[in-house]
C-alpha cells in the first residue's frame, strides 16, 4: 500500500469518525486536521488569559523575589510552558528567557506595574 493510499485512508476514517460527513462535502485535508489539533491543544493549555507582548512580573523561585518587565512571548507547545523574555544588563543587549508551567502560572506570574 502506498503512502498516499494510507494517508487517504486515515483521512477518510477521521472524516467519518469525527464528522457525520454529508454527501459531496470534501474530505478534510491534513492541514485542516493539524490546525484543529493545534487550536485544541492551545485552548487546553492556556486557561489563564495572558496577552502577547504585555509586560508581567515573574517570580524568581531561587531568590524568592518578583522580577519586573517580562514580556509574554506565548505558549511553547514543545516544553508545555508559558514563555517570557526580559532584557538583562545595562545596554539591553542580553535577554533572559523564563518558562512557567501551567501549574505554577497562578502563583508565579502577575501583571506588571505600569
Amino acid at each position: 500500500m502506498s503512502k498516499n493510499v494510507k494517508l487517504k485512508s486515515l483521512l477518510e476514517g477521521y472524516a467519518w469518525e469525527r464528522n457525520s460527513r454529508d454527501f459531496g462535502k470534501p474530505l478534510p485535508t491534513l492541514e485542516d486536521i493539524q490546525k484543529a489539533h493545534q487550536a485544541k491543544t492551545l485552548a487546553e493549555a492556556a486557561p489563564v488569559k495572558l496577552k502577547l507582548g504585555q509586560m508581567y512580573q515573574v517570580l524568581d523561585l531561587g531568590m524568592n523575589e518578583w522580577n519586573d518587565e517580562y514580556e509574554y512571548l506565548g505558549f511553547d507547545t514543545n516544553s508545555r510552558e508559558y514563555m517570557f523574555k526580559a532584557f538583562e544588563g545595562a545596554g539591553g543587549d542580553n535577554f533572559q528567557f523564563v518558562g512557567v508551567t501551567k501549574d505554577d502560572l497562578a502563583s508565579s506570574v502577575r501583571e506588571g506595574l505600569m
